[in-house]
């Protein structure tokens, strides 16, 4: 199985030399593949915070679709956010279930150098059948974080398409439904790469405290965002924690240390 990764940008600047320590995947039991595992998926989100706090000391321009950053060091970080998050959407597409599993590797398929202008091919591969944990996916934010993060600071609504298409997955393969046919919550799934998946029987906590609140928060209206900013929680005084939990932005939000 093939599929387009985007590229990792090089840095704006040509001074820094690159080493294995400064690689963005993880070397992992083979030396062909890079392991990486899903909560290196909240790194968009992390990218793109970036990318806004760069971007503050210098003017972008507004066209009808999102914002065009022209700071470069805001640019270059945008578009590894991007990147990074769109490759973690093409590993979950590409599951039997639409969810992105624990671990996946991604090995190397061009064959040395590539040329500037193609896109480097490289194969998924998933963990083998007996590291089942791997294949897990245990209802974890990370995507639905990035999804957030990337359609707040871009508005770009692929990002929107992105996270209902999570929301469809998560309804279709994790809902739990008992005898009478209601909905009993929703599970954690032992493989997402076999349909029908089984199930853990089990609802982390942070289901519910990170992963249907950026959900929600994504697909906010935009003018109801602004007539209720306080409650829309907008990234420019308001910081979420590792576990979803919004902090107020000292010298931006009246909220903090009250």
């Amino acid at each position: 199985m093939t599929y387009i990764v985007g590229q990792v940008p090089s840095p704006p600047s040509s001074s820094s030399s690159s080493s294995s320590s400064s690689k963005p995947f993880q070397h992992h039991h083979r030396r062909s593949s890079k392991y990486r595992h899903y909560r290196d998926c909240s790194l968009g989100a992390m990218f793109a915070l970036a990318a806004k706090a760069a971007a503050i000391k210098s003017p972008s321009i507004k066209n009808h679709s999102h914002t065009i950053i022209s700071h470069p060091i805001a640019r270059y970080m945008a578009d590894l956010a991007d990147r990074l998050t769109e490759s973690c959407h093409t590993v979950a597409r590409q599951t039997a279930t639409g969810l992105p599993p624990y671990a996946f590797y991604v090995e190397d398929q061009s064959g040395g150098s590539v040329n500037k202008k193609e896109k480097e091919k490289r194969k998924l591969t998933f963990p083998h059948p007996g590291s089942s944990r791997l294949r897990s996916y245990n209802l974890d934010p990370e995507l639905a974080e990035a999804y957030f993060t990337l359609y707040r600071t871009t508005r770009r609504e692929k990002w929107r398409q992105y996270a209902w298409e999570l929301v469809q997955a998560i309804h279709r393969h994790c809902r739990v439904v008992i005898g009478n046919g209601n909905g009993a919550g929703y599970s954690a799934l032992v493989d997402v790469t076999k349909v029908p998946p089984v199930k853990r029987d089990v609802q982390t906590p942070v289901f519910l405290g990170a992963t249907l609140k950026y959900l929600y928060l994504t697909f906010l209206d935009d003018e109801e965002e602004e007539e209720d900013a306080e409650n829309s929680l907008p990234l420019s005084s308001w910081l979420f924690n590792a576990v979803g939990q919004p902090l107020p932005i000292a010298g931006r939000n009246a909220a903090y240390l009250q």
